[in-house]
């Protein structure tokens, strides 16, 4: 009995440790894709206020143009 739950303990300790390993390995990936996300979700934003922006520009010339 004992021994069955020391070899099970012994398994699950193997099993984290490989779960671990795995998890360290595809950190680096896993930053990279945080970053390329990140970066087209800035880019995304960037782009609205840009068009943002230039329809202001637009409707200000507009107004400017009316009170002259």
């Amino acid at each position: 009995m004992l021994l069955q739950s020391a070899a099970r303990a012994k398994l699950a300790r193997n099993e984290i440790g490989q779960q671990q390993a795995a998890l360290q390995a595809f950190g680096p990936q896993w930053t990279s894709i945080q970053a390329s996300w990140r970066g087209k979700k800035a880019r995304q934003q960037l782009q609205s206020t840009q068009q943002m922006l230039q329809k202001h520009a637009v409707e200000i010339s507009k107004l400017q143009g009316h009170a002259r």
